[in-house]
């Protein structure tokens, strides 16, 4: 599935390790802990790289285009797209989609 969000070359640029995890997941609602279950997918890309500070840059241009698209392709699959990276911290890209879709 990551390539078909194109996420698993944009998120590692100048990393050293990458990781990526996929779960099968339910939402139990009150403090959104998961737990195991097969009610959505969840995509999980880690890495070790530069950061990135992902205010500026959606405060500059709304989102890039890299990062639009992976949106766009994760909204098709009915599911949301999440990133979070600091500059000198490395970077998450997190994708949630039902898992009947």
């Amino acid at each position: 599935m990551g390539s078909v969000l194109g996420i698993s070359n944009n998120v590692h640029a100048k990393a050293e390790e990458t990781s990526v995890v996929i779960r099968n997941v339910e939402y139990s609602g009150k403090d959104g802990a998961a737990l195991p279950h097969h009610d959505k997918i969840r995509i999980m890309i880690f890495d070790d790289g530069t950061g990135f500070d992902t205010a500026a840059l959606y405060a500059a241009s709304g989102l890039h285009f890299g990062m639009r698209g992976m949106e766009m392709r994760a909204k098709l699959l009915g599911g949301t797209l999440t990133i979070t990276s600091k500059p000198e911290t490395g970077t998450e890209v997190r994708v949630d989609v039902p898992a009947n879709g």
